[in-house]
């Protein structure tokens, strides 16, 4: 893995997929109590040992991805990625919220998400406490969610009893009409962490990546919510 730009506010990471491999993934990183340019983004180097393309997004502050600079990221990553390759998003929390976010000027066709915001600014949502110290201090001006039409295929992992990102999870889905939502119950606002600590997370991207489908297993009290009905299934 090498690094193919660095700023002032964000670092990309990139790994070529092996000959076998026809896919990219793209992650962005979630919020975090750290911060800083230096951060190894989440399943990189697993991501790598299954031989697909990577590319990672850090960026140095806790920033919704709404800073300036990434404009010359997005223009630095479509540049990296060649032609012919499937373009797959994997993130988490705020860096779900770019998945969707950036999703069209990336090129990705399919995402493996969790947790996702609709929107961070207070002007868009009233329901939103838990990140209010950085969004006050965030000019969204790449706000973009709230203005999508897509048919774009985003399987978004989420805790349905988490009532804040049920929330999100139903304005998404009046924008993004092809995306499936899956409640895994006790996983908070952590479906990944909570499927790692089960060893359960690793086989579930490989299935994902490989066929496109989320993995079902005995341990995983997941159920497929329909969040346009407000029904599950």
């Amino acid at each position: 893995m090498r690094e193919i730009f660095r700023g002032n506010d964000y670092r990309v990471v990139f790994s070529e997929p092996n000959e076998r491999r026809d896919k990219f993934v793209i992650t962005f990183m979630a919020w975090s109590k750290e911060t800083g340019l230096d951060r190894v983004p989440a399943a990189s180097k697993f991501i790598e040992y299954l031989g697909y393309g990577f590319v990672g997004i850090v960026p140095r502050t806790n920033c919704w991805y709404q800073l300036d600079e990434i404009e010359q990221v997005l223009a630095v990553v479509r540049e990296a990625i060649p032609g012919g390759y499937e373009v797959v998003a994997y993130s988490s929390s705020m860096g779900a919220y770019a998945s969707l976010n950036f999703a069209e000027a990336l090129n990705v066709t399919r995402g493996l998400v969790v947790s996702p915001q609709y929107s961070l600014d207070p002007k868009v949502i009233d329901f939103e406490k838990r990140w209010y110290q950085e969004a006050r201090q965030i000019e969204f001006k790449r706000d973009y969610i709230k203005s999508r039409d897509s048919d774009l295929n985003f399987s978004i992992l989420l805790d349905g009893r988490l009532k804040v990102d049920i929330r999100h999870a139903e304005l998404i889905a009046q924008r993004f009409h092809k995306a499936k939502f899956y409640s895994i119950e006790g996983a908070e606002h952590d479906p990944f962490g909570y499927l790692s600590r089960k060893n359960l997370l690793k086989p579930l991207i490989a299935e994902y990546l490989s066929k496109g489908t989320i993995m079902r297993h005995e341990q995983i009290p997941m159920v497929e919510m329909d969040m346009r009905m407000g029904e599950s299934s």
